[in-house]
């Protein structure tokens, strides 16, 4: 089966698998002259839409860049946090101490 490309600036535009009744016509019986179609039908591995021309031949399209970190928190957002802690570690130390002031026995000897 014939696939045929589309190349514009270096790159794979478009591909085209032309139906089995138009197998038997040439390249350029099926597409205007200049209008960037080459035959890929012999390239291994397949190329793909993205895909740039490298000589003969081509080469993959390189992967897209990751996306940029999320931003840091900001200084109100930090501050906030640092409140709730605050609150947090207050509650949880008094509760320590009602612990050691509530007379209640401790397993290790009392």
């Amino acid at each position: 089966m014939k696939l045929f490309a589309r190349i514009d600036d270096g790159t794979i535009q478009e591909l085209y698998s032309p139906p089995a009744a138009l197998a038997g016509f040439d390249l350029a019986e099926l597409f205007a002259p200049g209008m960037g179609w080459r035959d890929v039908s012999a390239v291994s591995p397949a190329p793909q839409v993205g895909w740039k021309v490298e000589g003969e031949g081509f080469a993959a399209a390189p992967p897209p860049p990751s996306p940029p970190p999320a931003p840091p928190p900001s200084l109100a957002a930090l501050s906030e946090q640092l409140a709730t802690l605050k609150v947090q570690i207050g509650q949880i130390s008094a509760q320590i101490a009602s612990f050691g002031t509530s007379g209640g026995s401790h397993p290790a000897g009392g």
